[in-house]
């Protein structure tokens, strides 16, 4: 159902999977792949050969090739800003909802500050890391629980595993049985400008009367949302005290385009 696994296991230690995954989404550099390599634990001989070799071309291509920023970075850089500066002004009377609001703020100031590797470094330690043999073995090991848990661990990657509006549904799926809003958020800001189609999302947090995510929803992917679909739906609850919610808490985050604010303000 994915066409490229770029994924992990769920293990208590640090896999080789793991480090790949996070060198893909640039959370670490390639001197940060080096220091996890050498606290892996559990491998067989043979394993501990692949492991070793991995190192040493990267290291190779550490002292060979010039680090650079590169436009998926500053990309990066401009996506999370962008959000920054919609959430900075974001203040409500709620103190749990504040705090969820300041948490979130944190988490994305503190990957701004992360340093990456870019260019020609990054594409060759990639290609070194995605194409191991030990990190696709690992990858097939995946079922839809681990890949939903291991997706949404971050709040957001630009290379998340490619995969089908199914596999995405099947996810939702878990994250609806098992009551998981956070995760469900997280997954649909993963998926953000990829084809996905986040309704069954938007259905399970109306059902849940959920305001806040609901509109931290509106918030991280609102330009991939179908928010005519979604003014529907909270329109058709016909619950004055959800709906009034909504409409309050736009006050304070304005969120929600005029158009379909007046919807609900005269449903």
């Amino acid at each position: 159902m994915f066409s490229f696994a770029i994924i992990e296991i769920e293990v208590i230690l640090v896999r080789m999977v793991d480090i790949m995954y996070k060198y893909v989404n640039r959370f670490i550099n390639a001197d940060d792949v080096l220091k996890l390599m050498d606290e892996l634990e559990g491998y067989s001989k043979d394993d501990e050969e692949n492991i070793e070799n991995t190192k040493l071309e990267i290291k190779k291509i550490i002292e060979s090739v010039p680090n650079e920023e590169d436009e998926v970075e500053r990309k990066r850089k401009e996506t999370i800003n962008h959000l920054l500066e919609k959430m900075k002004n974001a203040k409500t009377d709620n103190e749990k909802i504040q705090a969820k609001i300041d948490k979130k703020k944190e988490e994305l100031q503190s990957d701004l500050l992360l340093v990456k590797d870019g260019g020609e470094k990054y594409k060759q330690i990639f290609n070194k890391l995605t194409h191991n043999e030990i990190v696709n073995r690992e990858a097939t090991a995946m079922d839809t629980k681990d890949l939903l848990e291991f997706i949404t661990h971050y709040i957001s990657v630009p290379c998340p595993p490619q995969i089908d509006q199914e596999a995405f549904d099947d996810m939702v799926e878990v994250g609806i049985k098992e009551d998981k809003r956070e995760a469900l958020w997280r997954l649909a800001f993963n998926y953000e400008f990829k084809g996905m189609n986040f309704n069954k999302i938007v259905d399970y947090f109306i059902l849940k009367r959920d305001v806040y995510y609901l509109m931290e929803l509106v918030c991280a992917v609102q330009e991939s949302l179908d928010m005519d679909y979604l003014i529907d739906k909270v329109i058709e609850t016909n619950d004055k005290v959800f709906i009034n919610k909504i409409i309050e808490d736009n006050k304070n985050l304005d969120r929600i385009e005029d158009k379909h604010l007046e919807m609900l303000k005269n449903a």
